[in-house]
């Protein structure tokens, strides 16, 4: 189990949302 922040963070890394600060959510959550 990983801390939300860091699965946020290494989803952001697998979509490249570092440049889209309004996707910085997971999908399921939109």
């Amino acid at each position: 189990y990983y801390p939300e922040a860091r699965l946020t963070r290494l989803w952001n890394r697998l979509v490249g949302a570092d440049a889209q600060p309004e996707a910085k959510t997971f999908p399921m959550a939109s």
